[in-house]
């Protein structure tokens, strides 16, 4: 069921970015819960945020915080959950269910890294007991990442063991569906320099765990993951083979569902080209909404358009507003970073954005739409 406010936004989104009305709030939350993280990942430096400054993970957002400012936003479709590793913050149980009182999400997606199975698998029942009795509607999807097959990953992801544990933690989530028909279980790869040429063989092996979803999205250079000195990005060429291999998975895969995961399949195979042509081209091939339809919370009260622009174009903080979401998304702050972004001044293939912006460009939409009565 489609929430009832999502066609009046999207309409607002598509005016507002042509400044014919105020945005309306967004239906995209991201929210980087924390920095800490027990990986040591070669595509992603947050880890080290902590490791080098022990001290600021006491700037971290407190529970109380986060409800204040919760309770200053309007509801939105789409909540992800973000880091460093979402369950390393003891909280987590509580910060989804204040999602749930205050945001009314359809759908909460968390990443994970399957570094500590039991934990998660702990976290993530009192998660799904919550919502079944409070949230009915809404679904969770929980995607740990998968960037090679034994020793490759282990070495992307910078932890020995990492990919056993892994495939511990996909065995458990699959035997917790039977109780929960809410949870998706997933699995997303992160495309760079240092796995490219094994993205064969990662798709091969996944197809094999029957799970309910597959995301692939090219390593980035984002201010939010502080590696902007790191050579990931793969080259055009290069991808261009990667995009072709994902388009013929994802066409001739069937489908385990319908409705939302099937037409999620369908942007998917809209995205892999679209993002080919990002990377090549280096502009916005179709508009972006950032700071219209997505926003994002850092884990220190930094209101950001996106990751990709992250601290360098801050909306503001919360703590200085007195936590009023709503005040920062009006601000002239916020709209000086949306003439920003419309000036077509910046440009990156962020999946989670790049979703919005499909379904906000009417071309794309409607070829979005025809591919989905298409899938099999």
């Amino acid at each position: 069921m489609v929430s009832a406010y999502l066609p009046y936004r999207l309409v607002n989104y598509y005016l507002a970015r042509k400044n014919l009305l105020r945005p309306a709030p967004p239906i995209n939350l991201t929210f980087s819960i924390t920095n800490k993280c027990q990986s040591h990942c070669q595509t992603c430096h947050i880890w080290k945020i902590y490791q080098d400054n022990p001290e600021a993970k006491k700037e971290e957002l407190s529970l109380g915080e986060i409800e204040q400012t919760f309770g200053t936003m309007d509801p939105v479709f789409f909540f992800n959950i973000s880091g460093g590793c979402p369950f390393l913050r003891d909280d987590l149980p509580e910060i989804i269910k204040l999602a749930s009182v205050y945001l009314k999400p359809r759908v909460i997606h968390i990443p994970s890294n399957g570094l500590e199975p039991d934990r998660i698998m702990s976290m993530l029942s009192t998660i799904l007991k919550d919502l079944s009795h409070r949230s009915e509607g809404t679904y969770l999807q929980i995607k740990p990442s998968m960037d090679g097959l034994g020793a490759c990953h282990d070495r992307i992801r910078g932890t020995k063991g990492n990919f056993d544990k892994l495939l511990l933690l996909m065995e458990n989530l699959k035997t917790l569906q039977k109780s929960y028909p809410k949870l998706q279980v997933g699995l997303g790869t992160i495309i760079s320099t240092l796995n490219i040429d094994r993205l064969g063989e990662i798709i091969k092996f996944i197809d094999q765990l029957e799970i309910d979803s597959y995301i692939a999205e090219i390593a980035e250079i984002r201010e939010e993951m502080l590696n902007a000195s790191a050579a990931l990005t793969p080259r055009p060429e290069d991808y261009r083979q990667a995009v072709g291999l994902l388009c013929r998975h994802f066409g001739k895969r069937p489908s385990k569902s319908v409705g939302l995961t099937k037409f999620t399949r369908a942007l998917r195979l809209i995205y892999y080209p679209l993002s080919l042509r990002i990377l090549s081209e280096a502009r916005q091939v179709i508009p972006c909404y950032a700071a219209f339809s997505n926003v994002h919370l850092s884990a220190y009260g930094e209101v950001w358009s996106c990751a990709t622009l992250g601290s360098k174009k801050s909306l503001g903080n919360l703590r200085e507003q007195s936590y009023n979401f709503r005040k920062i998304w009006q601000s002239k702050k916020a709209n000086d970073v949306r003439d920003f972004i419309i000036s077509w001044n910046c440009s990156c293939p962020l999946a989670n954005q790049a979703y919005a912006n499909m379904l906000l460009h009417p071309a794309t939409l409607i070829k979005a739409l025809k591919l989905y009565l298409s899938l099999p």
